[in-house]
């Protein structure tokens, strides 16, 4: 690990000096889509945060989206952030928008089964209000970037401590209006039946450090 800053003008985040970077691809398919176009992803975390900042290349900065916790992947561009602590079945979906609006939900596990009854409820169901964590996204040459900072209190804990082991993964959807969004990803998802990024097992373990 370095000693480094993501590059961004962003107000919201704090010093420090753990860094972990990702790219986002398209492993479900043996070669990126045409219109694939590249992003990549910075993690730090503080006590007080973790902290994520994207750089995507995009063509057509495109959203319909105009609130917070709306579909988000239905209406153009977003980048999606997926949150898990280690050993834990539930799990958290954070949304940014070049609209900057957000989405947050907390499902208890994949299906969005009710732990309680079994049944399971839609998306809408899971949504957290108010949205739990700060976010910026601001147009960049060649595209947009997104900036959030994520307290412990969206996993229920008091501080990032030492040796905390979570799981996180990054994905994005590259919308326009007159076509379907390309999806990339940083977890290394397998070909299947329907492209999902709501598998955990797939997603990035880190430890945070001192």
């Amino acid at each position: 690990m370095t000693d480094s800053s993501p590059a961004t003008t962003s107000t919201l985040l704090l010093p420090a000096k753990h860094v972990e970077r990702f790219e986002l691809a398209q492993p479900w398919f043996e070669e990126n889509e045409s219109q694939f176009r590249q992003g990549s992803v910075e993690l730090q975390w503080t006590p007080h945060a973790l902290l994520v900042h994207a750089k995507l290349e995009d063509e057509q900065i495109y959203t319909s989206s105009d609130a917070d916790n709306q579909h988000m992947w239905e209406l153009g561009d977003v980048f999606e952030v997926f949150l898990q602590i280690e050993g834990h079945e539930d799990y958290f979906e954070l949304h940014i928008t070049p609209a900057n609006t957000r989405f947050h939900a907390h499902k208890p596990n994949v299906p969005g089964n009710d732990p309680s009854s079994g049944e399971w409820k839609p998306i809408d169901h899971w949504l957290v209000s108010p949205i739990g964590f700060d976010a910026q996204a601001s147009p960049i040459e060649g595209g947009w970037q997104a900036a959030l900072q994520i307290p412990p209190s969206v996993l229920g804990l008091e501080s990032f401590a030492p040796g905390t082991e979570i799981r996180i993964a990054f994905a994005r959807y590259d919308g326009a209006p007159q076509r379907q969004p390309t999806l990339s990803a940083s977890a290394p998802h397998a070909l299947s039946d329907t492209i999902t990024f709501h598998i955990p097992a797939d997603w990035h373990r880190i430890v945070l450090n001192k």
